[in-house]
């Protein structure tokens, strides 16, 4: 068993290793690839002999070769928003391989030694679950404060303001997230990919679908004509209104997740107060194997419970 702990623990270690190569040396690889562009293009109008344009270094040839973005997405990591999650991606993966060890204990408690195993397995998954959840309040934000910079682009464009220099306004003055989403539209316009295809790549990168009506309210409003300040007016009121009835849904599951909290605290409340009556009583199910086996099932259950609970008011919600 100790051999296999250590192959585990190898196989992690090489993981986060391809994970740092992808995550911590894509700028040097960047600015690489840029200086050697460079040095192409110099040597055409340069003597032979006087620019050199070097090979790609290892560092180069491990970015290109794909293997680290595959191992980043095959944990769940966006490399676009890594910047962004409320805590280092590599702190997220030390979190998932802890609760993946400690899942696993339960399942060797239950069914033998052998299954501790299931931690490589546990792992990804629940690092694909927390950074879901990240993406998810990234999201979430994008949402809520799409009709206020909506509003804002409306104002600009009455008072004459052209709906590029407008985005690019949003970029400056809204909060984040949503300004960096309206400086990658602003960056678009500006190479002058066209208005609607700007904003449909916005709204497929970040996954929100009021983004993908703007897109297409902007796209008709190009093919038709009419007031564009109307259209955005309009939009923003529509969007504001599934916003207030998101936070009305919010509101009325709020007794359920609360529920979910205090099922939740029970069992560890009523373990607590057994414990300092009678400390003898509970002390079977830690000492002795069959209480431990027990405690096992009760635990994986109560994780059960709660994930469906949560995943009912989540679809509720959607």
């Amino acid at each position: 068993m100790n051999v296999q702990l250590l192959l585990g623990v190898g196989a992690a270690a090489l993981v986060l290793l391809g994970l740092g190569v992808f995550l911590g040396l894509g700028a040097v690889a960047r600015a690489e690839r840029r200086q050697a562009r460079l040095t192409s293009a110099a040597a055409s109008y340069l003597p032979a002999g006087m620019v050199r344009v070097p090979r790609p270094t290892l560092r180069n040839r491990i970015i290109r070769s794909g293997v680290p973005a595959r191992i980043g997405r095959f944990f769940g990591i966006d490399p676009d928003l890594r910047l962004r999650y409320p805590m280092p991606w590599f702190v997220v993966l030390l979190i998932g391989l802890a609760l993946a060890r400690l899942a696993a204990g339960m399942f060797a408690t239950i069914f033998g030694s052998i299954t501790i195993l299931l931690t490589l397995l546990f792992w990804p998954i629940l690092t694909r679950m927390i950074f879901a959840r990240f993406h998810a309040d990234h999201r979430a934000a994008l949402f809520r404060q799409l009709p206020d910079a909506l509003g804002l682009v409306v104002r600009a464009t009455r008072v004459g303001i052209p709906a590029t220099e407008a985005m690019r306004m949003v970029a400056k003055e809204a909060p984040q997230p949503t300004a960096e989403e309206f400086r990658r539209v602003a960056d678009r316009l500006s190479i002058g990919m066209p208005f609607e295809r700007a904003l449909s790549e916005t709204a497929m990168t970040n996954g929100v679908a009021e983004y993908r009506f703007f897109a297409t309210a902007m796209s008709l409003q190009a093919q038709t004509g009419g007031g564009l300040s109307e259209t955005l007016d309009n939009l923003a009121d529509v969007i504001r209104k599934r916003v207030a009835l998101r936070a009305r849904g919010l509101a009325l599951s709020s007794e359920a997740r609360t529920s979910i909290y205090i099922m939740a605290a029970l069992p560890f409340g009523a373990g607590g107060l057994i414990s300092v009556l009678n400390p003898s009583y509970m002390a079977v199910l830690f000492n002795d194997s069959s209480g431990q086996k027990i405690m096992a099932v009760a635990a994986g259950m109560l994780l059960a419970g709660i994930l469906v609970m949560q995943g009912t008011i989540r679809k509720s919600l959607s």
